[in-house]
């Protein structure tokens, strides 16, 4: 639901207040138009409204005055729009009609668990309502408090402001139905319908959030938002039953009883699959704490635009030019970004299970196919320097405590087909630059013992999914250094099941590990780092007579490692020839078995390597 929805959702929020019973069987207050004035001219006079309140659910609406301008309806008619009882919320504000409804002054209080909310929005108008859709609304502004209560007791207060809020063509018809107001059309709404618009265009000027918290101040300000619009379809559960639902149990999805789970996730899945939003655009936003007791916790984060749009299932959402500035230190990224990542499976499987099963009242979620699929992330331009704390959570100021880095792009995509028959991935790291500081790592340590007082690396992962008989080709998994060399494996396998790609790691590692391995490739290419090893270790000798120790131990030491055999002379020449002149040496392994060796059948752990090596044809090539 958009910002622009919840805020002239209120307003019809009052409509459905004062329109329904409440626990108990009375009103809590006398409906809306109840309160109008005396006899008003059909279509012509202003009505106007005084001192009216509402409230029930949690809920407390408070109109001081109002006025209804060109009224389609006669003052009787009107007053029975909204009269506790009349039948379908939806079809009676369907006969609604006016210029202008004008509202000076609207303030809702809210109360949900420890959460308490007062909203109220200024000089609020109305214009061209035909059918109960609003033609256009605009607040000149709004102001909220919130206080939250934890379970200790312990308040935290927001107050919040902001400038001039406009929609157009919002449909109140259409927002009672989805949040609740018509029992009626309960087989209309798990019918596959079309999104309908909720709203057009909107707009929110100048938002300000301000709270205090432990002596520590926060803040949030945003230049503004503006949207494209929202449609919608309603589904078999109300975003008001919803509401409940979640109240009742709590927050937690294993409290509720099996008729609630199914109607939180019929409800769940009726808004992936109903909900049409447009780009959305919140620009010069900017999110600050100062006052802290701890330095380090002060900060100041800015972004200077947030786009978000969810289209036939896929999602998509950018944050540009994003700046971090605090007492550790600083950061900054010019673009970060998902593009179309797709809830389409997720919103069947949450369907699915909501359905009622006789033979199987248990709720069965299938979490490979509720994870989302397939999408692309889209990283550029990032800068971190920052110092970290040591073991005590004390922070080191000094080059031992320094962390600096730097990444030119970073994107992964996989394309998941619709019907699921092939899949394409692609992860690509470019340009990772790191300063090595001085650290008791022996992996650091040992690259600044080899004159690397930084780092420049990239790394790729590429490769193509076929469903008819799972094959995987990965066709590039590399990792690459400046002035160090390379490393690349490929490889072929087969019976690869679709839920490697499920987005749930452990479904994946599961799934890779029913696989069969056909052959796979290992390439290194020295770039500078054999160099450096044999220039440190040539404290005593010439750099060819180190060249030749370590291809002596090579050819000697291999076979005693994993075991004397055809193939492991064949792998330790291989090395030896690379010793000798590094340059770049190629292993492959193929399979024998024509279905490929499983993954499960093979034992990294046995005290015999050379096992593992019988099950393959080994070649070499050397560069």
């Amino acid at each position: 639901m958009s910002c622009a929805s919840r805020i002239i959702g209120t307003l019809v929020a009052a409509f459905v207040v004062a329109g329904s019973s409440f626990p108990g069987g009375e009103p809590a207050r006398p409906s809306l138009l109840a309160l109008l004035g005396p006899s008003a001219a059909y279509a012509a006079s202003d009505i106007s409204l005084a001192n009216i309140g509402i409230s029930g659910n949690g809920v407390e609406i408070a109109i001081p005055s109002a006025a209804i301008t060109g009224s389609s309806l006669p003052e009787a008619e009107l007053r029975a729009l909204f009269a506790t009882g009349a039948g379908s919320l939806p079809a009676r504000l369907d006969t609604l009609s006016a210029t202008r409804i004008a509202i000076p002054e609207l303030t809702v209080t809210q109360h949900s668990g420890g959460v308490r909310q007062v909203t109220t929005y200024f000089d609020m108008e109305l214009h061209d309502v035909v059918n109960g859709v609003i033609g256009s609304l605009r607040s000149a502004r709004s102001a909220v408090t919130a206080t939250l209560t934890d379970d200790s007791g312990d308040k935290v207060q927001f107050t919040g402001t902001s400038g001039e809020t406009s929609v157009e063509k919002f449909d109140t018809v259409l927002f009672a139905r989805l949040f609740g107001g018509d029992e009626t059309d309960g087989a209309a709404r798990d019918r596959e319908q079309p999104a309908q618009p909720l709203h057009g265009p909107f707009s929110i000027k100048d938002y300000r959030v301000t709270g205090n918290a432990d002596d520590a101040t926060f803040s949030m300000e945003i230049a503004g938002i503006d949207g494209e619009g929202l449609s919608v379809r309603p589904g078999s559960t109300s975003l008001s039953e919803l509401a409940g639902l979640a109240e009742a149990g709590s927050g937690s999805f294993d409290s509720l009883s099996p008729d609630g789970k199914r109607k939180v996730l019929a409800g769940l899945a009726g808004l992936l699959s109903g909900l049409e939003l447009g780009e959305t655009t919140a620009s010069g936003v900017t999110v600050s704490q100062t006052g802290a007791h701890a330095k380090e916790d002060n900060y100041s984060l800015r972004v200077d635009t947030i786009r978000t749009r969810f289209i036939d299932r896929k999602l998509g959402f950018s944050f540009e030019g994003i700046t971090f500035e605090g007492n550790a230190g600083k950061a900054s990224v010019r673009t970060f970004a998902v593009e179309d990542l797709s809830f389409r499976s997720t919103a069947s499987a949450l369907a699915e299970a909501a359905r009622p099963d006789p033979d199987n009242p248990d709720i069965t979620l299938d979490n490979a196919r509720l994870a989302p699929e397939g999408g692309r992330l889209r990283v550029e331009n990032v800068n971190v320097d920052f110092n970290i704390d040591d073991a005590d959570g004390k922070q080191v100021n000094d080059a031992s405590g320094r962390v600096a880095f730097s990444i030119a792009s970073f994107t992964s995509m996989t394309d998941l087909v619709p019907d699921g028959d092939s899949a394409q991935f692609e992860t690509v790291l470019d340009g990772f630059h790191a300063l090595l500081p001085a650290t008791d790592n022996d992996g650091v340590n040992q690259l600044r013992e080899l004159g690397y007082d930084e780092v420049t690396l990239s790394a790729t992962a590429r490769g193509h999914w076929t469903a008819e008989g799972g094959r995987l080709a990965v066709e590039a998994l590399s990792l690459s250094g400046k002035e160090i060399g390379s490393i690349d494996v490929r490889a072929r396998l087969g019976q690869v099941d679709r839920r490697a790609f499920s987005g749930d790691t452990d479904l994946a590692l599961q799934a890779l590990g029913k696989a069969t391995l056909h052959d796979i490739t290992l390439t290194l290419e020295n770039k500078g780092l054999f160099e450096r090893i044999v220039k440190r270790q040539a404290a005593d000798a010439s750099p060819d007579d180190v060249k030749q120790q370590f291809a002596a131990l090579a050819t000697i030491g291999i076979p005693a490692v994993i075991g004397d055999s055809a193939a492991a002379r064949k792998i330790a020449s291989a090395v030896a020839r690379f010793a000798n002149s590094p340059g770049k040496l190629a292993l492959t392994a193929t399979a024998r078995e024509p279905a490929g060796v499983g993954i499960g059948t093979i034992d990294f752990g046995a005290s015999e390597p050379r096992a593992i090596l019988d099950r393959f044809d080994i070649s070499t090539a050397n560069e």
